[in-house]
């Protein structure tokens, strides 16, 4: 019998039957033991493993949806209307297709892009891009003799997206399909030389005193990226706009707000960056932003074929300002500020006239070219004829503004004096001078 003592000191784990002590010292029993335990699976670690990322993964997309919702200004856009606009005259599974069958132009500009790249070009691939090229042949030139001069206006996203066409011309090489990152602000900031190369063979695309728009319009605008170029301009639209906003994608109204200053053609936005305006025509319909183009020489008449002669820095040197100030007439409210420029009611035809702005410049803007030194080196024959000082402490034969009118006889110091009926030694008198003040 085991005393009521020994039955205190008993835990509660060991057998009741004593009789498993007999012959040795009662021993305690493990209250846990891990003898009988099956070896651990090791898929449950495998799976709970693989668990573990899946909700990694979904934190992660959670918390990437709700950035984009804080930040993506269109999330509130309704875009369950877009379906409605689709027709049967939509084209279905054609590469490059844009608004449909019924489109005047019906391909984007990646289409165009690839079928009339350099590269297909030098391969002598050119029968897909004069395929491709055939709708935009009479359309968007609106300065080509004969062609459909409101067609442009009709047509400013399609024709912007097919105006690598160009390059059937034989004038200049498409542009690089890689210009818009070489060209973009941000590789300015960090190699702007890459960007000028490349724009190199046609610059006269962003500098206005020499601009070319009007003569090369459908190059310029396959070039559009070089008018990062310009000083405090507006960044050219993404070459893909015109595909992102056809698709109603979110993206769209977010890259238009770039150019929201262009939806007013009065605007000096419009009028400092009219190619790049041109480049978010894409955007009309799709967003606030509204590219509007009136007919051209709707309000100018086209310009003299002299006006690329005698408004560039040689003419201006050559035969004076006034010549470019004569030629420039018709189109001199054009680069007016404010109610009296007249730009947005005709910015085709005002680009004809867009080399006039040298006349802005104050080293063209007198009326006739002067040389720094002209006023203090007299002439051989003016020192012999007019030996006496005026009162203003100058001779009177070097005077700036020689009078066609006046004669030797007269020595009074001033402008209206002149020496041209004194012999010169010079061939050309006062004009050839002139001349060579710049040439």
């Amino acid at each position: 019998m085991v005393d009521e003592s020994e039955k205190s000191d008993k835990f509660d784990d060991e057998p009741s039957n004593t009789a498993a002590y007999d012959g040795g010292p009662p021993q305690r029993q493990h209250k846990y033991s891990t003898a009988d335990m099956k070896p651990e699976n090791p898929w449950k670690k495998i799976c709970c493993t693989i668990l573990t990322c899946l909700v990694c993964i979904a934190i992660m997309i959670l918390i990437s949806l709700l950035m984009q919702k804080l930040f993506d200004p269109d999330e509130d856009e309704d875009w369950t209307d877009d379906a409605v606009n689709a027709t049967d005259d939509d084209i279905v599974g054609t590469p490059g297709a844009l608004s449909g069958a019924a489109a005047a132009l019906p391909k984007n500009m990646a289409f165009i892009e690839d079928v009339c790249s350099e590269a297909r070009l030098g391969e002598d691939d050119v029968a897909a891009c004069e395929s491709a090229c055939a709708p935009a042949k009479d359309c968007c030139n609106p300065y080509s003799d004969g062609g459909n001069s409101t067609c442009f206006e009709a047509e400013q996203t399609g024709c912007f997206a097919y105006s690598k066409c160009h390059s059937l011309n034989g004038f200049f090489d498409a542009a690089h399909n890689d210009l818009d990152r070489v060209c973009s602000k941000a590789s300015l900031e960090i190699n702007p030389e890459e960007c000028k190369l490349a724009c190199s063979s046609l610059s006269c695309c962003y500098l206005q005193q020499e601009s070319c728009v009007a003569k090369h319009f459908e190059s310029c605008l396959d070039y559009a990226p070089c008018q990062n170029l310009k000083e405090n301009s507006i960044d050219v639209a993404p070459m893909d706009l015109d595909e992102r906003c056809e698709k109603s994608s979110p993206t769209c109204k977010r890259d238009c707000k770039d150019a929201l200053c262009c939806s007013d053609p009065n605007s000096k936005c419009f009028r400092d960056n009219f190619v790049a305006c041109l480049s978010y025509s894409a955007c009309t319909g799709h967003s606030d932003t509204k590219i509007i183009v009136a007919p051209i020489y709707s309000r100018v008449t086209p310009a003299p074929a002299t006006l690329e002669d005698v408004c560039s820095p040689k003419g201006i040197a050559e035969y004076g300002s006034d010549r470019c100030q004569t030629a420039c007439n018709p189109g001199a409210c054009c680069w007016l500020d404010g109610a009296a420029g007249c730009f947005g009611d005709d910015p085709l035809g005002c680009m004809e006239f867009e080399r006039c702005t040298i006349l802005k410049d104050p080293n063209y803007a007198a009326d006739v070219p002067v040389s720094p030194t002209r006023s203090t080196t007299p002439s051989p024959v003016a020192s012999e004829s007019s030996p006496e000082p005026s009162p203003e402490g100058t001779t009177s034969a070097p005077a700036p503004e020689p009078s066609a009118g006046g004669t030797p006889a007269t020595p009074a110091p001033t402008a209206g004096s002149t020496k041209e009926a004194t012999p010169q030694p010079t061939a050309g008198g006062s004009e050839s001078a002139g001349r060579k003040i710049r040439g």
